[in-house]
Formats: C-alpha cells, structure tokens, sequence
C-alpha cells in the first residue's frame, strides 16, 4: 500500500454528505414463537418446522405475554439474601395462588428462563446476490442461535453489543426461513447478580430488542473504522479494516471528510484521500487525519461533536462503500490524583445505572429514552453516570456524547457469588472477548471515558487476573483510562481507583458511622484517605440513604413489572392504622434523605485532591429487597421532596461550602464557619463576591459578610475566610442559615444552625417527672394529675428496645443488610403543636434532632389504640410498620400522661438540644393545651417497661 498521503483542499462547510450505499431490510413486526422449555429444539431441528405461535419484535417474551406465572417454585436469576418471604408467618397470604406478592424485588407478568425459538420468512431480492448478507441483532438476551432454511449460521453470546451473522452463503433465491433460538439462562458464569441478567433489576428477559435487520454489504467494504484523537496535534488517527471477498486484489481510493454538527458554529476539515490496495479479509489502513487550528474539542461545557464520514471508491472513482463515524476530539486522562479532560481539571459527581427500567424490563434502545435520563442526571448537577455490571446500547452512547456526560463502562459481570476471577472459569475469557467487543463497537464515543471490569470481584487470583486485563486493555486502546473492579481491588495497574471508603456510612457500620456517631459539623472529608494513592481515587456507591415507599407510583407500573413489594407495604401500614400517614412519612423522610445526600456530597466536595463520587444512586433500585434509595423514583421523575434546584445547590460544578465545627450553640458562644469554594467549572470566576448571610426563620437578616476575590481557580478546598457571628443577643431558642451566594453566578448553597439559651432550668410546675411508674406516680393520676415519664433505659426488647434508631436514615434497606442499624427513617412531628411552642422544629428531622434521637429507644405502640398518633414518630421500616413512638399523651383515669423515650435527664447542661426539649414538653404540660383524647390504661403503658 502506497503511503504517500496527500490532501484535497475542499471549502470549508462542504461535506462529502454520500447516501449510505448499503441497503436494509427490517426484520420488525410479526415472528413465529416457540417455548424450548425442554430443550430439544435443536435435537429435534425446529429450524425445518414452522413454529405456530407468534410474538412481536423488538421485544421480550414477557411483553409478548409468554412464559410462566410467578409461583412459590420460580427460580430466579440473582441472591435473595433475606429468604423470610418464604417462611415467615407475616407473608403466609402473600404466598398464595392468586395473592402471590413478592417483597425482594418487582414482580414480573411473566417469568421464563430456558430457550425460545423466532422464526421468520424473507425474501431476499436478487440484486442482493452480488454482496454480502448481514444478520443485525441489535440486543439480544442472552445467547443467540441462528439457523438460515436448514443450517446453523452460528452463535452469539455478548450481553453487550450486537450481535451479527454473515449469512450470505446461506441464502437461497427467493424466500428464506431465519431461526433464533435465543437463550437466557446463565450461559456464562457472569455472577447472578450482574445487572446485565439480574431479576434484581432489568429481569432475565428473553427476546431481542432495538433494530432488526438484514443489511448488505460490498465484497469489498469497511469492516471497522476506529477513530484516536490527538489534541496535541488537532489531529485523528483512523484506522480503518477492510474485507476484500472478492475473486481478486482491490486497488482504489478513500477519502476521509470530517465535520461538525452541533455545536454553535460548524468547522469542516479538508478531505484526505489515500490510495488503498486490499488483497483479502483484515486488511488495515491507518491515516493521519488533521483537523487543523479551528478544531473544536468535546467536553461537559461543550459537547462538540465531529462526523467522519470515509467514502471507498474504486481505480474508476465508482463509489464501492461508505461509513460514517461520530467522535469527539477530546483527551481523558489523569493527572495526579485528578482527572482532566483535554487538559482541564474534572470533578465526577455521579449516579450509578443499574439497569432499571420497569416498563420493559430491559433497556431502552432509542436516543430520546436516554437523553431523558441524561437530562435528569444534568438538572441535578451530575456529570458522570456508571454503569454498574452492564453496559448500555449504543442510543445511550450517542446521547451522553451530545449532552457531555462522562460514562464508566463495565463488561456485563459481578463475579462475586457464585463465579470468580482468574480461577479458569469461562467468565474469564468472556470478559477479554466482551471488553474486545465493547472498546471496538462503542470506542469512538467520547462520552466512554472509563471502564472496569464490573463490579466487586472474587477470587483468589483475581488481581493476578486484572492486572494483566488493564495491562491488555491499556496497550490496545488508549481513549479512556481503566481501573480493575469498582469497588475492588486496588491494583499497581489502575489508572484510577474506584473504592468504598470515602464515604460517611460504610456497609456494616451501623450507629458507629461518621454520620451517627459524630455530632453534627461540615467539617469532615477525606484527605486522610486520599493523600495514600498517586492516582485518581472515585467513591463507589456513596449515599444508600433510604427514604419510606412512595404509593402513588404504584400507578406507573403499565408495563412487564408489577410492584407488588409496594402493595405488600401500603396493606401492612394500613393494618397497623398509619394508612392515613403514608404520604407524610414519604416526606418527611425525604426531607432527611436530602439532608444526608447533602452531607455525603459535601463532605466529597471539601476534600482536597479528590477525584469524585459515584452516587447509588440518583433514583430507587427495585431490587436487592427494595431499596428505595432514590430522591426520583424508577421513572426518573421527582418524589416531591426536594427540587433540582435544591439538589444543585450542593451538588453541582461550584458549590459554596462551609466548615463548621459544629451546628448547636449555646447564646454565650460564637458563630464560626470558613468558607470554601469547589469549582469545577469551564473557566476561573474572575472578580467576584462572595455574600454570607445569617438569617432567622422569619426571613430577617442578622448579619452579612462579603468576601472578595480576584480569581476563584477551578479547584477545591479554596479558602475564602471566616464567618463569625456573636450570638449574645439570642435570647430564645432558635434556627437560623448561613447562605453563602456568588455575585453574578446562579451558586449560592446554606446550612441550618441552632442557638440555645446558656442557662435553663426546666420547671416541671405541677408536672410530676418520674422513671418508673410506681405508686407514686400512679396517685398522681388517679388524683387528675399530669404525669411524665420518661422512659428511655426501660423499653422492653419486644416493645421497641430492639429497635436501633440513629440519626440517618435506613442505609440501602434493612431487609438485605440483615437488619443493619439504623432501623427507622427519621421523625415525624407536627412544628404546630404547642408542645412544640419551645422547640424549634419542621416536621422532619434536622440536625437539631441528633441529639434527642441518639439518646433513644423506640417504643412500639401497636398495642394501644389505633387512633393514638405519637407527639414524636419515629418512622419505621416498610418491612414492618410498627406504629413508633419517642414520645405520646394519653388519658388515663383521672389523670394525663407524657410517655417521652428520649434521655432527658442526663448529662443536660452539656444536651442543650434535649434540655431544651424538655423545657418545652413540661411548658405545654403545664398549658391548658395539654388535654389528651384518647385514653390508654396503665396497663398498657406497664406492658413496654421492663
């Protein structure tokens, strides 16, 4: 091959703009179906039949209403690691045929795991006889089979990429019978819980989804074309393979065009044309292709994109094939423990995709689908998606490639349970064939910035094993970098980590966690962690916080998933009389679950060197027991708790942020924060104000302080100075916020604060305060009496003891974590009341509520009347719905009793948040507003105590 190349100047905006020289014929619509449930299609050669039922492709059998009921004996794809439904006395009725609801994940319409056969007839047109034939399978699930009229074509079993038979010396003039016997049962050991075949989220679906066609191809054509773009030089290597099936040697010309198409202005580059000799199959062309001085880079803040189209003609100049490509010119790579696209630091804030999409039970396959979610993802300031255990088709590539967001690619495997790494299973060579075949049919996407394995490995050998993957994949293709399993392991051969430790609750630590063991502050980050690697470090599966079951989504499940889990939760809640609170408990969780991703994001955001954070994640995952982990439910769409806007303020490319030592002071001490700045933005804030402001809950600004700076460096932990408010003049006790804002810029982020009174001495006036209730207590009411007591220490175990209450919400769910701590969702309160008249408060847990619930137990209050309602509730887990209680009034013969769980008696001069609260319980016991309803005996009461 000659290697002279020269160029064709041509002007500027002109593009080559050739139609496709191949043609296509769709295989969508009507199929002839068959259930293999025994397996013997291929014994018994059902490709020589035609099949009798029918089914609609693209599509699943599921969609198609093929398969099996769900029953009792349903083996599924993926752990269910908590087995209670299937034994426990509270799910007998669950279990029955005809109310058979499962808990753990949703419930498919059908369910069927083996083979099934697709049949259909085409013709094929004669002119078609001078080219090759392709099969196009878009997505498959899982292994394909194809027989064409009366022999097998091959198989196919990547859950990645489409699958494709050439098919040409198959076919007969005329019509044609093509067979599909498609497989989903775990063909290769992936791991049951990848989210590429899991019930846990997508469903182990069977069928094929997204385009369906035949397509020829010239004798002589473009098999590949891989694009590696250079910013260095403005330039592209192209290599280009081609296939010559024809009888002889090929001698002509490609020329290359390459053009922009959506960004703000279009830059055309000349057209490069090369002679080309191709004397058989493999063949391969490599080209410098130059984009010159005005070439336009890819990035989040501009996403532009280029079109390569590569035309073949022949020594004639005939047009014998065309391709077009989609890249951008872009440089992923890292920089210390930093990323930097094309130079310029980058910050990940992102979400996990964990394959859920309930309507189908598979992913979508078109770009608006996608460009939907990536939206979302964007309205809340995410940059950054990973795609845990799967990867996505090739709508969900070109979409992040036109919006600019960065993806983590993982080759359809979590070999943990039930498979390893690097101990000579077939899952070990599937991940090279299914990393080979990924990096070649999405490489040129600029949007696959990082890839992984999958996800948390197993296996002795397993860093052996990964290793000398990321060595093979780093030496075949250098457009993104590569880690060896998020999660796990930390390896010399990552180009970034991807592990769990920066994050302030980690799986298994229960109350012992940053955020239930440590008083509330902003002052806590990573650095410690951080400053041990001399690479990319990004958090893996951050957050986890849980918020209570939203039930108007139980309306949105039209498709192939049902939510019976939800209708199982909503039924139990009802039992227990707290039917009517369902909407409050979702909120008023919500608001603590925003409350905990903001920690959890802020703390990622303050630490210096810090490469970023993946979230699990922006929206419920269904499976895994259910994990309502989400602050947008499945369908990407909003809870009603917390807006975009709200979300942005701390998640987002410049966030404010201020270091607080604490966030509960007394009126003797003195406000201090130090504000910081983490930006990540396009370019330096040059010349700006930052504004801090204190404000009371009434609106009213306290106090104001105005930072100035010349230049704000794309960055984090950037001091800006100190905030200090005396707060000598707060007399009551009191919320007030700290905003801190940036002149001219849409950034501005706050935090809650309290001020307490230094001296306070609770008066119990005619109240009677007791710990036990003993005779004393109990001649206080039979007189018409008030009586608090103040129970905390004397819960029994099955009254509430066991019920381990922190701050935080539930992490993940406490089905699957075997009951990890804590077990409730947050408080639920009504600021209203007059028992709360000294007590600053909403009506969900704050920070002010640390305290309090952390010196706490539970009390179940079941037993007593259903019309009782708790001053003070906590929220239970939506696996049980106990009715809780930190603290309930009740009438009781003569008298009225207070039951509070909450410790308000010890170590009180040091607990201003609890003194307090017990200063404002006795002030309404002592009001005429303390007259309880409904009336409870003392029995009752006694049957909590020990």
């Amino acid at each position: 091959m000659k290697k002279l190349l020269y160029l064709c100047m041509v002007l500027t905006g002109c593009s080559l703009q050739t139609p496709d020289i191949r043609e296509y014929t769709s295989l969508e619509g009507a199929w002839k179906f068959r259930i293999d449930s025994l397996d013997v299609g291929i014994s018994e050669q059902w490709y020589n039949d035609t099949l009798e039922g029918t089914v609609t492709l693209p599509g699943s059998m599921a969609e198609n209403g093929k398969g099996n009921e769900v029953s009792m004996a349903t083996q599924w794809t993926g752990n269910i690691v908590d087995r209670s439904w299937y034994t426990d006395e509270k799910y007998h009725k669950y279990r029955q045929p005809g109310n058979l609801k499962i808990p753990f994940w949703l419930k498919p319409v059908k369910h069927y795991e083996g083979a099934a056969w697709y049949q259909k007839e085409v013709i094929i047109p004669e002119k078609w006889s001078e080219n090759r034939v392709i099969l196009h399978l878009e997505r498959c699930h899982w292994e394909s089979r194809v027989f064409i009229n009366h022999r097998e074509a091959g198989s196919r079993n990547s859950l990645a990429v489409p699958h494709e038979y050439d098919i040409t010396s198959l076919l007969g003039k005329g019509k044609n019978r093509i067979s599909i016997r498609i497989d989903n049962r775990m063909v290769i050991p992936v791991g049951v819980n990848s989210h590429s075949v899991s019930d846990h989220t997508q469903t182990n679906w069977n069928g094929i989804v997204g385009k369906i066609h035949l397509e020829t191809r010239p004798l002589v054509h473009i098999l590949d074309l891989q694009i590696y773009p250079d910013i260095r030089t403005n330039s592209a290597r192209v290599v280009i393979a081609l296939n010559n099936q024809s009888a002889g040697p090929f001698e002509g010309i490609m020329e290359l065009q390459a053009t922009s198409f959506n960004a703000e202005k279009t830059h055309s580059a000349a057209t490069l044309m090369e002679t080309i000799s191709v004397s058989g199959a493999g063949q391969v062309v490599e080209l410098e292709y130059r984009l010159g001085k005005d070439a336009m880079y890819w990035s989040e803040f501009s996403p532009a994109l280029y079109r390569m189209e590569v035309r073949m003609k022949d020594s004639h100049g005939e047009l014998i094939d065309h391709r077009v490509e989609n890249f951008g010119l872009r440089q992923f790579r890292t920089n210390g423990t930093r990323f930097e696209v094309n130079g310029h630091p980058v910050f990940l804030r992102g979400t996990l995709e964990c394959c859920i999409f309930p309507l189908t039970g598979y992913p979508p396959v078109d770009r608006a689908s996608w460009e939907y979610v990536m939206n979302r993802c964007k309205d809340h300031g995410l940059n950054h998606i990973r795609f845990h255990s799967w990867c996505p088709p090739e709508a969900a590539f070109a979409a992040a490639d036109k919006m600019g967001i960065y993806f983590q690619v993982e080759c359809s495997s979590w070999a943990n349970q039930g498979t390893t790494l690097g101990d000579g299973s077939p899952v070990d060579r599937f991940i090279y064939e299914e990393g080979d075949r990924i990096l070649e049919t999405y490489g040129n996407h600029p949007s696959f910035c990082m890839m992984a394995y999958g996800n948390e490995p197993g296996g002795m050998n397993q860093n052996k094993y990964l290793g000398e993957l990321l060595d093979y994949w780093k030496s075949k293709d250098n457009r993104r970098v590569y880690t060896s399993g998020a999660g796990w392991p930390i390896l010399p051969e990552n180009e970034y980590h991807n592990g769990p430790q920066p994050r302030i609750q980690q799986w298994g630590e229960g109350l012992g966690s940053i955020i239930n063991a440590s008083a509330p502050q902003t002052v806590n980050d990573y650095r410690d962690i951080i400053s041990q690697y001399d690479v990319p470090f990004v958090s893996h599966e951050i957050g986890q916080w849980c918020v209570y079951p939203d039930f108007k989504e139980m309306d949105k499940y039209t498709g192939v998933l049902k939510p019976t889990n939800f209708e199982i939760f909503k039924e139990t809640l009802e039992e227990n009389h707290m039917g009517d609170q369902a909407e409050d408990f979702l909120m008023a969780s919500g608001k603590l679950q925003a409350i905990c991703y903001k920690a959890e994001i802020e703390a990622a955001l303050r630490t210096p060197g810090f490469a970023g954070f993946q979230l699990l994640q922006l929206h419920d995952f269904p499976g895994q027991g259910t994990a309502l982990v989400g602050i947008l439910d499945p369908f990407f769409n909003s809870k009603g708790y917390i807006s975009p806007d709200e979300f942005r303020a701390f998640c987002n490319q410049t966030v404010p942020l201020a270091r607080m030592e604490k966030r509960i002071f007394k009126s003797s001490e003195t406000f201090q924060a130090e504000i910081e700045m983490a930006h990540f933005g396009e370019a330096p804030l040059l010349d700006k104000t930052v504004k801090c402001e204190i404000k009371d809950t009434s609106g009213k600004t306290l106090h104001v302080v105005r930072l100035t700076r010349t230049e704000i460096p794309v960055d984090n932990a950037i001091s800006l100075g100190m905030v200090e408010f005396k707060l000598d003049d707060m007399t009551e006790a009191s919320k007030l916020t700290l905003t801190v804002s940036i002149s001219d810029t849409p950034f501005s982020n706050s935090w809650d604060f309290w001020v307490y009174p230094e001296r306070l001495e609770p008066e119990p006036g005619a109240v009677f305060i007791t710990k036990k209730l003993d005779n004393a207590a109990k001649s206080v009411l039979s007189k018409g009496g008030s009586v608090l007591l103040l129970s905390y220490g004397d819960i029994r175990e099955d009254k509430g003891g066991r019920v381990k209450i922190g701050f935080s919400t539930i992490f993940w769910n406490t089905a699957w974590t075997g009951g990890q701590a804590p077990h409730t969702l947050g408080v639920l309160c009504n600021p209203d009341h007059p028992l709360f008249r000294e007590f600053p408060t909403e009506y969900h847990s704050n920070w002010q509520w640390w305290d309090p619930v952390t010196h706490s137990q539970a009390m179940i209050l079941d037993h007593l009347p259903g019309n009782l309602k708790p001053l003070i509730q906590p929220i239970d887990t939506w696996f049980e719905n106990r009715r809780l209680g930190l603290a309930f009034e009740a009438k009781t013969g003569n008298g009225n009793i207070m039951v509070c769980s909450i410790d308000l008696q010890s170590e009180m001069e040091e607990r201003p948040v609890s003194r307090q609260l017990l200063h404002s319980i006795l002030q309404y016991m002592n009001s005429t507003d303390f007259n309880p309803v409904v009336e409870v005996g003392l029995e009752q009461v006694g049957e909590m105590l020990y």
